[in-house]
């Protein structure tokens, strides 16, 4: 499996990727409208531009483009306020949703 966390990934509509992060990474949808899920969790995730999210390390991700053309920008390090704001993101998610369970993703932490 390739290591697909570097810097950034340009995907064109309905275009997917997958991999292991080898470490706990924040992503950030720097444009366009992604579909991401990490397995082993009930829930699957809409980001949209803007929105932050953290990848947990040795588990499998995919990433989806939805109708257009997205770009992923993995940042250098995860930051607490990050993992707070994704956190915050699907638990908003989940309640638009009605699915309680998309809160339980672990924010990323600084260490």
């Amino acid at each position: 499996m390739r290591e697909l966390f570097a810097n950034s990934l340009n995907l064109q509509a309905g275009q997917a990727v997958s991999g292991v992060a080898r470490k706990t990474r924040s992503l950030r949808i720097a444009s366009g409208r992604v579909w991401i899920t990490v397995e082993g969790e009930l829930s699957d995730y809409w980001l949209d531009a803007g929105a932050t999210f953290c990848v947990p390390a040795g588990r499998l991700v995919v990433i989806e483009a939805d109708k257009l053309d997205s770009r992923v920008d993995f940042l250098s390090r995860p930051s607490a306020a990050a993992g707070l704001a994704a956190q915050l993101g699907r638990l908003t998610q989940g309640l638009l949703a009605g699915k309680r369970h998309a809160a339980n993703a672990a924010p990323c932490s600084s260490h």
